[in-house]
């Protein structure tokens, strides 16, 4: 079977035969396609009622550093090189808190969190979300700034 023969319009269809215990082969191709290896977990969603699945991915790459490891080379704070970073740290806070806690001297970084802001009268407001400002003495300012937006756009 070849992918491009069922191809319509921007959907793939293969079939598939459920065996007795309700076990499905995924096809070679659409296996090669997805990255899916024997052992991989997949997960099946429902999505504006049709079910779509996937395979379960437990890292992500670095949005910081983009994958490369590192940072105008110097490596990066947020992956500390490895180029992924566990899914369980979907919190973007709480592993900024992490890493420095054990790592900030390692990484000449420093990590200011303001979840609240004094308007002009003076007056205290929370905000909706915490912004989180990173500075490095070993890191350029446009850098800085380019770091500091992606990691609010991640919380």
């Amino acid at each position: 079977m070849k992918i491009n023969e069922n191809i319509k319009g921007n959907e793939i269809k293969v079939t598939a035969k459920v065996t007795g215990k309700r076990q499905i082969t995924i096809p070679k191709e659409i296996c090669e396609m997805l990255g899916i290896d024997t052992g991989d977990k997949v997960i099946f969603v429902e999505k504006n009622n049709k079910i779509i699945f996937r395979k379960e991915i437990d890292k992500m790459i670095c949005p910081i550093c983009d994958g490369t490891g590192d940072i105008e080379e110097i490596e990066c704070f947020f992956c500390k090189g490895k180029k992924e970073i566990p899914l369980r740290y979907n919190s973007t806070l709480y592993y900024l808190i992490n890493i420095v806690m054990n790592d900030a001297r390692k990484y000449n970084i420093a990590i200011t969190v303001i979840n609240q802001q004094i308007n002009e009268d003076n007056s205290v407001v929370i905000l909706d979300k915490p912004k989180i400002i990173v500075n490095s003495s070993n890191i350029s300012d446009e850098k800085i700034k380019e770091i500091n937006l992606k990691l609010q756009e991640l919380i």
